[in-house]
């Protein structure tokens, strides 16, 4: 219900550090939890180093790269991005294409999921995250159900952004603006940008699990843009290169059916 899927890098050298293929966005924030000497993100050419601890990975607007130390162990727990109304006061708007200590979000859960030197326990770590969600009664706040039915209807790809936006207005009783306002402080993106980023995800995963048998064109029909050039161009934001000449094998895409992963490098 708050946890969509859950997934680990271990790197067992004691010597080499080891970079991992490319992650793209898909629209989720993460709790990242490190155990050992560290880890290195890199996104739009800036880098964010972190030690053993508990960080949050924002909202992407393009791929991520790491790069995991020796002897290092990293768990991701991938989130809703409705539920921060129920975690943090913090703008995540200013998370957005970063990795944000967990202490500078929520200080006393940070507590709770690292209380000291790190004897990590992913069941126990899952277990206090969901309870700390439990307790601030999702079913009575208002903020998180309007986020959720907003980025639930954003999902729905195959429509013209414009046409789901004026449609969700409509349905929330709220104003344009205020939609913006709330999309900044609680998803970190524009409504725009989270739609984009959701379609851009499944046409990703299509062409990787999927078989693709269509042209260009049609994709780009089936999945809501408004032309072939208007896909290639929000494609190759994201991913770097124009479908065309993409090496899929460059990055780390888990099946969305999938519910935990686990790799070594």
């Amino acid at each position: 219900m708050y946890i969509k899927k859950v997934w680990a890098i271990e790197n067992a050298s004691y010597l080499v550090s080891k970079a991992t293929n490319k992650m793209i966005p898909d629209g989720c924030l993460e709790i990242i939890l490190i155990k050992g000497q560290g880890a290195c993100f890199t996104i739009k050419d800036l880098s964010f180093p972190c030690q053993e601890g508990v960080y949050l990975g924002g909202q992407l607007t393009a791929s991520i790269d790491m790069e995991i130390l020796p002897q290092s162990k990293l768990y991701f727990l991938k989130i809703y991005p409705w539920i921060s109304p129920l975690i943090t006061s913090f703008p995540i708007s200013k998370t957005t294409n970063s990795i944000t200590p967990f202490s500078e979000i929520n200080s006393q859960l940070n507590l709770r999921l690292h209380p000291g030197p790190f004897d990590f326990n992913l069941e126990r770590c899952v277990k206090i995250f969901e309870e700390e969600v439990e307790k601030q009664s999702p079913g009575k706040n208002i903020e998180t159900n309007v986020m959720l039915k907003s980025c639930t209807s954003l999902l729905d790809y195959t429509r013209e952004f414009s046409k789901s936006k004026k449609d969700l207005l409509l349905d929330l009783k709220i104003s344009s603006r205020t939609l913006e306002n709330r999309f900044n402080q609680y998803i970190g993106l524009s409504p725009k940008q989270f739609a984009n980023t959701m379609r851009l995800r499944r046409v990703v995963e299509k062409l990787l699990y999927g078989t693709v048998d269509s042209s260009l064109s049609a994709i780009s029909l089936d999945y809501g843009f408004f032309d072939q050039a208007h896909f290639i161009r929000s494609f190759k934001s994201i991913m770097g290169a124009p479908p065309t000449k993409l090496s899929m094998e460059k990055y780390f895409i888990p099946n969305s059916d999938e519910q935990f992963r686990f790799y070594t490098i």
